[in-house]
Order: C-alpha cells, then structure tokens, then sequence
C-alpha cells in the first residue's frame, strides 16, 4: 500500500467522517416542514415546498433541477431538465421516464409518478438527483433531503497534473511493511512540557492494513494536581503513580479492509476508565467503511483525482453534518489541486493557496516532483487558523517513506504543540490481519454515537 494521494484522501476522511456518525437513516413518514440540502446548503423554495406522498419525498420541480444548474421546461403534461449532455425527460401521471446522455438514451422505471398540484410539478427526489449523477439521502432527525452533486461541486475544475502524479505512482507488487516513531512536545505554558514517544508498525497490501501503535505519555500524569485527578491532597500521589504506569504504554491497533469496507480499532486504555460500560482491553470498535464510499480502492489501480472525489462522494447519507463536511471537503480538495492552482518550473509542479476553506484562513504549497512520467516525490505545507488557533503541517511522501511535522499553538492560553512523525515501507511475505482477533468484543461505532446523539451527549 504506497503512500500515495488515494491514501491520504480515503483514509483521512474516514477518521473524519467516524466522529460524526449518526444511526442509519430511517423511512420518511407523512411529516410537514421538509428541508432539502444541496451540497451542504440549504435550498430556498418560495411558492411550492417539499411533501411527502406514498412515502416517497416530492419536490417542486423547476426548484429542484435549477438548483443543480439544469435548464427545466414544461409542455403539456411532459417535464424536461436538461445539463451538459444529459436530458431528463418525465410524463405526469407515468413511472416511465427516459434519461438521454450523449448519443445514449435509456428508459427508466421509477416506483413513483410526478404529479401536479396547485399549477406545479412534483418530480420524486430520489430520481431527479441521480439521474444527473447525484448521491441521495435522508436525514431522519433533521427531517431533510441530502443532495451531493459531484459536478456541481467539482465545477470546470481540471486535475491533469494530479491525474499525472498518481499515475506516476510506484505500484506494489505486494505486501508492505510499515515501520514508524513519533514524537510529541507539549508546552503548557505555565503548566510545564510534556514530551511524548511513540512507535508504529503493521502490514499493508493493495486493499488492506494492519497497524499497531505503542505510546509513552506518562509525562501528561506526572503534573497532574488533585483537582485534575478529582482525589484529595493525601490520595494524588498514589493516583498520580498509577496514571502514570497505565499511561507509559498506551496502545492503538486497527485493522482495515477496503474490500469487505470494514474498519476495526482497539484501545485497550479505555477498560480502566470505561470498565462500569461494560469496556474491557479486549473490546473492538468496528466502523463500516461501504457507508462512506471508501470500499474498491486499491493500490494498484490507476484512477483519476476525478475518481476520488466523487468515490468520497459516495455511500450512505443519513446526517446532514457529513453531508455539509463532504461538500466542505471536495470544494477545498479541487479548489487547492486543480490544474489552474499550479505553475510548472521543468518537472516540478508547485501550487501556492491562501484564502478561506470551511471557516478557517488557509495557507497551502503543495509540490509535485516529476521524472518524466515518474513520481518522486509531492510535499504539502499547510497553515490553518481560525479565532487565534493556528495549526501547521509540513508533510512529504513518496513510495518508501512519508515524513510529517504538524504544530498547533493556541494564544490565549500559551499552549504549543508540536509531533514529528515518520515512516518507512518496504516489501514483505507478511499479510495484514483483517477480521477482529479470537475472543474480541464488537461495539459499533455507528450505534455508539447514535445512542450518545440521542441521549444528548
């Protein structure tokens, strides 16, 4: 598994998207006061709003189809949206609508028919969005329709330098190795610094990752008062000794397969803050990567920046927040690395950004260092800041090593925070483990932060 933009792009919004997961999304009933988003803002409706019929969720249909930038027209009982070269074509009163894209015309059946009320067309949602390649889906609690137009979002973006870049990736041939340290310093200010030591290692193959990590960060108990341990005076240091000791190995372990599009981690740190819940050092967090869009990426395969962002795109929607977060992102992707951000200086390519992405004031150099149609090498410095809080990274990655700094400083209280990390890959016979070991307790991640969510938490 090379360390490679598909990587960095499918990973990283796993993690993301995980802190923000809701209950699977549940059937509309006959519910007024429907909202509709479309990539992540919310669509304005003046003289017909969105209802719900036959459990099914209508909306207006001039509203719907200009909002994702079609050009809509009525005639008789025949309505008409056409975008770039796709036309849609619906009957009211009929299942039956066709789907005209190029020189290539289809018939499709919907399970629903559009129907007119008050002098306007409803047009059933679901189909409206996807026959111009949208993903759909349904926000329960919310009581919202979720739209993610990737080209709407993508806009007259090109990516043919990226494009370029991860085509010039090396292609395993097998397993790797992945073998790694950290280091992190905390100054508190006032409170003292903390440095913290740390190892990772595991296996990787096209579709699959192993990964351990071991951590010292017994220096976070060696200050700790009495009020933060929540003991008196005369019980810190016997409390203060035993944090200490748990924390001088805290461990992490996760097993991933891109294939089956599970995810499962282990924090055997928890059972002694969590052991009244049931948390033992055994107890396995499984997160279901399909719903995210991140399954059928491989290493090996050659794919477009185009790809990744509409396979982020992709998955079950059922939280209008990672809705919001998915658009965020994809706009910030093709904004930093689309071909006009770039200048080229012989084979190296370099992209400068400083600007606003979701909320925060941005920085970014990214350079991509070509031979030929080889890829050596791309390097990303980036500075984000938002109400006096600023964060940095400074990463560079090739197919044998990646190498990472990132420091965060917070002004108001004197906190600075810095973390080294690097890794190396290189070939094994080893395979990654990717099923959850003998003995293991599941917990769904996804049924754990809907039950924190509805108990307010």
């Amino acid at each position: 598994m090379k360390f490679g933009w598909k990587r960095l792009l499918a990973v990283g919004t796993a993690l993301v998207l995980s802190l923000s997961l809701s209950a699977p999304a549940l059937a509309a009933g006959e519910t007024a006061g429907i909202a509709v988003q479309l990539d992540g803002a919310n669509v304005t409706f003046i003289d017909a709003v969105p209802e719900v019929k036959d459990q099914r969720t209508f909306l207006p249909f001039r509203a719907v189809f200009e909002a994702m930038g079609a050009t809509v027209d009525w005639h008789d009982t025949t309505v008409t949206a056409v975008r770039g070269d796709t036309t849609v074509t619906m009957q009211v009163g009929s299942t039956a609508a066709t789907v005209q894209e190029g020189t290539s015309t289809r018939t499709v059946s919907m399970d629903v028919a559009p129907y007119v009320k008050n002098n306007r067309t409803y047009v059933p949602v679901r189909f409206a969005a996807e026959a111009f390649g949208c993903n759909v889906g349904w926000d329960q609690a919310a009581q919202t329709v979720l739209i993610l137009d990737p080209e709407g979002l993508i806009g007259e973006a090109t990516f043919e330098i990226m494009n370029a870049a991860i085509a010039g990736q090396e292609k395993p041939q097998g397993n790797q190795a992945l073998d790694g340290d950290f280091r992190i310093r905390m100054n508190m200010g006032a409170d003292g610094t903390y440095d913290m030591t740390g190892e990772v290692s595991g296996v990787a193959s096209q579709t699959a990752m192993d990964l351990a990590m071991s951590m010292d960060l017994s220096a976070l108990a060696q200050e700790m008062t009495a009020e933060d341990l929540g003991v008196t005076e005369a019980q810190a240091d016997a409390v203060r000794d035993y944090m200490e000791d748990i924390l001088k190995d805290a461990s992490f372990a996760m097993r991933m397969d891109l294939d089956q599009g599970s995810c499962y981690f282990n924090v055997p740190i928890l059972a002694e803050f969590l052991a009244e819940q049931g948390v033992t050092e055994n107890t396995w967090y499984s997160l279901d990567l399909s719903g995210l869009g991140l399954t059928g990426l491989t290493a090996a395969q050659t794919v477009t920046m185009e790809d990744l962002l509409d396979q982020m795109l992709t998955g079950t929607l059922d939280n209008a927040a990672v809705a919001q977060s998915l658009a965020s992102t994809v706009r910030m992707y093709a904004c930093l690395f689309q071909d006009a951000a770039f200048t080229r200086s012989g084979d190296t390519y370099t992209a400068v950004y400083e600007g606003a992405q979701m909320g925060m004031a941005m920085e970014t150099k990214t350079v991509i260092r070509m031979d030929g149609d080889k890829l050596q090498d791309i390097s990303m410095d980036m500075t984000m800041s938002a109400a006096g809080t600023a964060v940095t990274y400074d990463i560079t990655a090739s197919t044998a090593k990646v190498d990472m700094t990132m420091t965060m400083s917070e002004p108001t209280t004197g906190m600075e925070m810095k973390m080294d990390f690097a890794m190396s890959v290189s070939a094994t016979t080893k395979a990654p483990e990717t099923g959850l070991p003998a003995g293991a307790q599941e917990v769904s991640l996804e049924a754990l932060m809907a039950q924190a969510m509805s108990a307010g938490l």
